[in-house]
């Protein structure tokens, strides 16, 4: 596997929905030789977070060459972990995060980001994808896809991102 462009994909993610209301700059790697992120959803939530959790380590298989093990259950996961769901999903509140529930309450189609230290047992950091919806679960992921390099042309344009 090639590691030689593998490090720059370290997020720099901004609290706040759409607006952003202060930023905080809070580094996540996602795949470095030392460190391969991998993808929690919650199974019992719509199908749709399935096919984003799945789409999401495929793209970053497209600019990384690691493809991320996708799980249905957090006890599984370890290291750094990409978390996916709704507010209204038991994995999402199972964070306790009652802030960013609270920023995305009663909002359509708006997505959040949060960096967490230890949220569960073998789970080092974990970046939390919560949308107010299921679309809005879907608009932060592919917003992710987007800053790593990817563009949904890919499909339609063959446009491929660098490695």
């Amino acid at each position: 596997m090639k590691y030689n462009h593998i490090k720059l994909l370290t997020l720099f993610l901004l609290t706040g929905i759409f607006s952003i209301q202060r930023a905080l700059a809070v580094s996540f790697d996602l795949v470095t030789p030392q460190n391969k992120v991998s993808i929690v959803y919650d199974k019992d939530e719509c199908k749709l977070d399935s096919i984003i959790a799945n789409l999401l380590a495929g793209d970053i298989k497209r600019v990384s060459g690691y493809q991320p093990v996708v799980y249905t259950d957090i006890s599984k996961a370890k290291g750094n972990v990409i978390i996916i769901g709704s507010i209204g999903s038991k994995l999402i509140g199972s964070l306790g995060n009652k802030p960013l529930i609270a920023n995305l309450k009663g909002k359509w189609e708006c997505y959040s980001y949060k960096t967490l230290t230890n949220p569960f047992k073998n789970i080092k950091q974990a970046l939390v994808i919560a949308g107010s919806d299921f679309r809005g679960t879907a608009y932060g992921v592919f917003e992710i896809s987007s800053r790593i390099g990817v563009t949904p042309w890919y499909w339609w344009a063959d446009a491929h991102p660098e490695q």
